[in-house]
């Protein structure tokens, strides 16, 4: 079983900075991405198992972003966050699978918890798809 891990995306170093170390209380391993096309190589290469992104980047949308990672890996669990929510940003989260949005500032204790819960919903699906009959 591989370890479990998540890629941050935001062009905040502060923002990143502050993430990682909420996340690194999970025991997870970590990349962060200053932007959306940084974020798309860094997933390709290694299929991260969850992706914290926020919503306004420099080159491409969080909303871009999970739409990519999702044609690369359709089951990851994201969470994208936004100090300006809009319609688009609420549609996209309601109508994707596994895909959550969060409105800055955020509470990181909150935040750990719900990652913790969305990767362990996550293996318990992966484990359940592969048991063989």
């Amino acid at each position: 079983m591989r370890s479990q891990s998540i890629l941050i995306v935001d062009d905040s170093e502060f923002v990143c900075q502050l993430l990682a170390n909420a996340c690194a209380t999970i025991g997870c391993e970590m990349d962060v991405a200053s932007d959306g096309d940084e974020a798309l190589r860094l997933f390709t290469e290694k299929r991260h198992s969850f992706v914290l992104t926020d919503y306004i980047l420099p080159s491409i949308s969080g909303v871009d972003l999970v739409t990519e990672v999702r044609r690369i890996e359709p089951t990851i669990p994201c969470l994208i966050f936004t100090a300006h929510p809009d319609d688009q940003v609420r549609r996209f989260t309601e109508e994707t699978d596994n895909c959550w949005f969060m409105v800055k500032p955020l509470k990181l204790i909150q935040l750990v918890h719900f990652i913790i819960k969305a990767l362990s919903e996550k293996a318990k699906s992966d484990q359940t798809q592969n048991i063989k009959i």
